[in-house]
């Protein structure tokens, strides 16, 4: 691992991921990643949060949130852009023959 980097195993908060990306906040918009989110809805009210207050935090700072998997958690696509999420639509098409819903 990079050193500086953060450990994701690090970041594993079942439902306090809301708390997570308020610490990470001058980070996220001074220089705006791509993230791969899972977000627990299950375990979100624990810490007062619901799914809905996630993406309202995200889309207040201007990222597009694309669902990729849903299973006892939700795993987020979080992008400014959308390229990231093009991306990963593509290769799902060209590696399945299938299209991913968008």
């Amino acid at each position: 691992m990079l050193a500086g980097a953060i450990n994701p195993d690090q970041m594993r908060r079942r439902g306090g991921e809301l708390l997570v990306l308020y610490g990470a906040e001058t980070f996220l918009r001074r220089l705006h990643p791509d993230l791969l989110l899972s977000v627990h809805p299950w375990a979100l009210p624990s810490y007062e949060h619901s799914k809905g207050e996630v993406e309202k935090y995200l889309h207040g700072l201007n990222y597009e949130i694309h669902c990729l998997a849903v299973d006892h958690e939700e795993t987020l696509v979080v992008s400014m852009e959308g390229i990231i999420w093009s991306s990963i639509r593509e290769n799902w098409s060209l590696r399945s023959g299938r299209k991913l819903d968008e």
